[in-house]
């Protein structure tokens, strides 16, 4: 999600992985918006543990990434340390 916006337009999700121990992710996500506006966001990156149940997930942890501080032009492939509580 991008902040501060928190709005479906704003929001993407990625596929699931069912039964599987080690996820990868390789997905790509592209926003509408200019990079002197993305420069004044910061994504917000959630990972969950879905449940039998449809209505409840747990938080694996998140990240906030100032986008600032990443070349967006060239792009970024990089680890990032989740944390219990956005910070």
């Amino acid at each position: 999600m991008l902040l501060p916006d928190k709005n479906k337009a704003t929001k993407r999700k990625t596929s699931i992985k069912k039964r599987d121990l080690n996820p990868e992710y390789n997905e790509r996500f592209e926003f509408e918006l200019s990079v002197e506006e993305a420069r004044r966001r910061h994504l917000s990156v959630s990972v969950k543990n879905s449940k039998a149940s449809f209505r409840s997930s747990d938080l694996i942890g998140q990240v906030q990434i100032e986008l600032a501080q990443i070349d967006l032009a060239s792009g970024v492939t990089e680890w990032f340390d989740l944390k219990q509580e956005a910070e």
